[in-house]
């Protein structure tokens, strides 16, 4: 066998090799070697064909090919936390309204100071009913009763009743009759739907003339105080049966 790097002698091809290329001619077989240069030592691989009379190259030109393995002490990086984003959101506080409670509450009165009567009931009103209206009143003996006053104070218990004003504004109503009816719905005032008794305190000019389509009454006028009037009433109606307790009511004026 013999290589060949324009010179005849190994060293010359190796210094050759190291320059960049060498040509080997192995029993009439023409081969490229590459050069290996692996952290400054060289490997110089010469390949011919089978013929190569059981030599190996290795044994030729003594060549270690082994590669060493150099071990280096790379820095571990230790795994980082991700930190946590956290968001505030700021939302607005959400009031969450019973559908069936009156949304139409009238604002309450001063009533510190008001001077009022005795109770004007002859007894406490019960109104019982199951798909129907339920009434009570008590007549007036004094027509001139409300000259003078202000405030009606009603003390009931709707026994959890979610009370409705209904198309004629008297499905839970308090009423004067003078001569025709004049009254407010207990729907715009306490708390619609309570279990347990609770007062309320109602201005007078508040109670308006109601609608009549049988007598042909537009309603809406006001209740006069200085004109007479006969009696006070409460009126209930629902669909589901109910039972509703109106124990007082007393007039009152402002001092």
């Amino acid at each position: 066998m013999r290589c060949y790097a324009v010179t005849k002698s190994w060293s010359r091809c190796r210094n050759h090799a190291e320059a960049g290329s060498f040509f080997c001619n192995v029993h009439k077989g023409w081969l490229w070697g590459t050069l290996i240069t692996s952290t400054g030592f060289l490997v110089a691989l010469c390949a011919g064909f089978s013929q190569i009379l059981g030599i190996s190259l290795t044994s030729i030109f003594n060549l270690d090919l082994s590669i060493p393995i150099k071990e280096t002490n790379t820095p571990f990086i230790a795994a980082t936390s991700i930190p946590t984003i956290t968001s505030t959101i700021n939302v607005p506080p959400v009031t969450i309204t019973n559908t069936h409670i009156a949304t139409e509450t009238l604002p309450a009165i001063d009533n510190t100071n008001l001077i009022c009567t005795d109770n004007i009931l002859t007894h406490i009103w019960r109104l019982k009913a199951e798909s129907n209206a339920a009434e009570d009143w008590d007549d007036f003996s004094d027509k001139y009763i409300l000259q003078n006053k202000d405030v009606i104070r009603i003390t009931y218990d709707l026994n959890g009743l979610i009370a409705q004003e209904g198309a004629g504004k008297n499905d839970s109503t308090i009423v004067f009759t003078q001569p025709h009816w004049f009254g407010i719905s207990l729907v715009h005032y306490g708390v619609n739907g309570f279990d347990g008794e609770q007062t309320i305190d109602i201005p007078l000019s508040a109670f308006l003339e109601l609608p009549n389509p049988v007598q042909n009454i537009a309603g809406g006028k006001s209740l006069d105080l200085n004109k007479p009037v006969s009696s006070i009433r409460a009126r209930f109606w629902h669909q589901d049966q109910f039972s509703v307790e109106i124990s007082t009511i007393h007039l009152c004026t402002f001092p």
